[in-house]
């Protein structure tokens, strides 16, 4: 896995993890750990959880549903 990974080290990618889409870049992909950059905050995943690690956008629509942003409020 990790050599078919070397392209995208230190670029935008998309990485899929327990059914969530993680945006930002791809750091490190090690034994144990991915290791992501993101807007926010690091992002570190376990490599076993990890379903694909993409370009951004180059997934297939169909089988994605897109969360709102208001769906994680908490009611005050």
């Amino acid at each position: 896995m990790k050599g078919d990974l070397k392209g995208f080290l230190r670029k935008e990618v998309e990485i899929v993890a327990h059914g969530v889409v993680y945006r930002g870049v791809l750091i490190e992909v090690g034994e144990e750990e991915v290791l992501l950059k993101s807007e926010a905050r690091w992002v570190t995943l376990l490599t076993l959880d990890v379903m694909e690690i993409r370009e951004p956008g180059k997934h297939d629509k169909g089988l994605y549903k897109m969360i709102d942003k208001d769906f994680f409020k908490i009611d005050e």
